[in-house]
């Protein structure tokens, strides 16, 4: 039986039957094998799309010119292209085909057309204490001129990110509820259209940068304190505000300085990088305030009321309230600078990082021995005109 087994295993019969049975197993339905070549042409052909978006968008923020002086093949957009097939070698391969290769120049301005255009969405209260969601349209013409168009104020019911994912449909600012990577406005709408890009506002950024620095320096948060608690005090009242502009008038009869006639005002609790101009009109009504305080002692009869003043104008007497006024002053005024020019509509992406480059190297200069003495000798000075204490250690 064995020697019968062995003559059929050797048969010709036996031996097509077994070569049949292994190509049923190594074939495979025709329509999954087209299926499968074209799902992985469809992914390397988006791939290397990304790689030319990637390219065109660099080239763009930097406002780098795409084709150059020489011919195409020179050009500054395919030499860049070129580099990149040093990081994927199948990149050359798509860049040596004769057509459908998305390198036109046609199809290049296509792309950055497309991405030219930017929604712009912020959420915030207005004074009936109602929620509003500003949309604006950032574009850009032919003729690469920047265009911010407002489309409206829209009322919402609360903030949460389905709420405000439902009424727009790529710029955020960066709460949670917009830049959330599992249900934030951004992750939803990314996932109705994964074309949209998040960016966090930088404008929004540097408030966030100054808000974590200041709040790990004791001094400047006290003074923010009661720089916050002067300007409630005299904007909050009009009798007040009234008298200070009374007092400021009659200085200005002794003073030609222009610096008097600039104004305080009540300070945003959520914008860090806005407060420099108040803290100046503080310490350039510095008299004029104290003399306020003394004023508003003999009219006020409310506890609560007289407390508060009494508070801000001991604190006003301080060195150290003076030199964290002062310190502020110095300091958010490059903030507020950068933050005014970050918000310019024809600012470059690459114009804003030279800007805030210099923004850091300026306030980094300033972190040497010799300039702080000269500052605290400029600030003791100073609060000596003003009537300030002269400085003591703490007990």
């Amino acid at each position: 039986m064995y020697r019968g087994f062995m003559k059929h295993e050797q048969s010709d019969c036996h031996l097509e039957s077994v070569q049949r049975l292994n190509l049923d197993k190594l074939n495979k339905d025709i329509g999954i094998v087209i299926k499968e070549q074209v799902s992985d042409l469809r992914g390397k052909t988006r791939s290397f799309l990304l790689t030319i978006i990637s390219n065109l968008k660099f080239r763009g923020r930097q406002c780098l010119p795409l084709r150059g002086r020489a011919d195409d093949s020179d050009s500054n957009v395919n030499q860049l292209n070129v580099m990149r097939c040093e990081d994927n070698p199948n990149f050359k391969e798509w860049l040596l085909r004769k057509s459908e290769k998305y390198t036109s120049p046609e199809i290049q301005n296509e792309l950055l057309k497309i991405m030219s255009q930017i929604l712009v969405g912020d959420e915030t209260t207005d004074v009936s204490n109602r929620e509003q969601l500003v949309a604006c349209i950032r574009w850009i013409d032919e003729q690469l001129e920047v265009h911010e168009d407002f489309t409206g104020l829209y009322q919402i019911d609360d903030t949460c990110a389905k709420t405000i994912s439902d009424s727009i449909q790529d710029t955020y600012d960066g709460a949670s509820a917009m830049s959330g990577p599992k249900s934030g406005v951004q992750k939803r709408i990314k996932d109705e259209q994964p074309k949209a890009l998040y960016n966090h506002c930088h404008g929004h950024r540097l408030n966030l940068a100054c808000s974590d620095s200041i709040k790990r320096v004791k001094i400047m948060c006290d003074a923010l304190d009661k720089t916050q608690e002067i300007t409630k005090l005299v904007k909050k009242s009009l009798q007040r505000d009234t008298q200070l502009e009374k007092i400021r008038r009659a200085a200005l009869l002794e003073s030609e300085d222009d610096y008097m006639y600039a104004g305080i005002r009540v300070l945003c609790p959520t914008r860090w990088t806005v407060k420099a101009d108040v803290m100046i009109a503080i310490i350039n009504k510095y008299e004029s305030l104290k003399k306020l305080w003394e004023w508003s002692l003999e009219k006020l009869k409310d506890t609560d009321m007289r407390a508060r003043v009494r508070g801000v104008g001991a604190h006003m007497q301080r060195f150290d309230f003076f030199f964290g006024l002062s310190l502020g002053k110095c300091l958010l005024r490059n903030a507020d600078n950068l933050n005014a020019s970050l918000q310019t509509k024809d600012l470059s992406a690459a114009e804003g990082n030279v800007m805030a480059l210099k923004t850091v190297k300026a306030i980094s200069l300033m972190r040497t021995d010799e300039t702080y003495r000269l500052f605290r000798q400029k600030v003791t000075n100073f609060a000596e005109l003003k009537g300030v204490a002269e400085p003591c250690l703490h007990r």
